[in-house]
């Protein structure tokens, strides 16, 4: 079967579903998320258990290319000439190839925050290192008490509930303090994922203002994702000179 009479038939049954054109270009988006997550698994990359084969990704660019197809057909565009688009591309690329190299200026960058949004670090250095970025952010894993790995994430949810004399908590906050220091240190600039948090929106903790503190100190540039909460470090913050990228990261160079 020819590509055009797939999409034929991928029009005929959204349509019994009674699937909208902007219904298909979300569902393209979230199959282009969900193709790299099962490449990621595939690398081992921010999952637990990496995968054996390629079975996934197969089925997961199966999608991708089914809702493509679809949206040629919306726009009486002939799927069949998939490789005359990527040719014109291609040949375009390789026109731009220097101007692209030379527009990149490559960053080494630490991204900070609150464990509570480590799922939004992950998405984030993703699309830093697309750009060309080499990226750090805290570590996905936390020694517990016994010295055996646990998420961080599950490790940060009981630090919030932890007392005073739970003594291997607070070591590890200690240690996972001293860790960041030194990728703030090393990075050239940081990135700071202030999203709402605990009734407080672009919200900004006190373990993150202090990295933004050591990176002043260090003369490193700062850049905010979001505009500067309204908590009583606002006017610390503003003496930073953070650049606010307003979701844009784009905008670091």
């Amino acid at each position: 079967m020819d590509l055009n009479e797939i999409g034929k038939e991928a029009k005929e049954t959204e349509k019994e579903i009674g699937l909208t054109t902007d219904d298909i270009l979300n569902k393209l988006t979230q199959e282009l998320g969900e193709f790299n997550d099962a490449v990621q698994k595939y690398r081992g990359r921010f999952c637990r258990q990496k995968a054996e084969n390629t079975d996934n990704i197969k089925e997961e660019l199966g999608d991708v290319l089914l809702n493509l197809i679809s949206v040629c057909k919306e726009f009486n565009i002939n799927p069949n000439e998939f490789s005359i688009f990527a040719n014109n591309t291609l040949k375009k690329f390789k026109d731009r190839k220097e101007l692209y190299k030379n527009s990149i200026k490559n960053k080494k960058i630490t991204i900070c925050g609150s464990i509570a949004f480590y799922d939004e670090m992950l998405e984030i250095k993703q699309r830093l290192e697309l750009q060309g970025h080499e990226v750090k952010l805290p570590p996905k894993e936390v020694k517990d008490k016994e010295g055996n790995l646990m998420p961080a994430k599950e490790y940060y949810n009981l630090r919030q509930n932890a007392n005073e004399n739970e003594k291997w908590i607070w070591e590890r906050k200690k240690e996972a303090m001293k860790l960041h220091f030194e990728k703030v240190e090393w990075a050239e600039a940081i990135v700071v994922l202030n999203y709402d948090k605990k009734g407080i929106k672009n919200y900004i903790g006190s373990n993150t203002l202090m990295e933004m503190g050591l990176a002043l100190n260090l003369d490193k540039k700062i850049f905010l994702l979001n505009p500067i909460p309204e908590i009583s470090a606002k006017e610390e913050i503003l003496g930073m000179h953070p650049i606010i990228l307003n979701g844009d990261l784009t905008k670091i160079k």
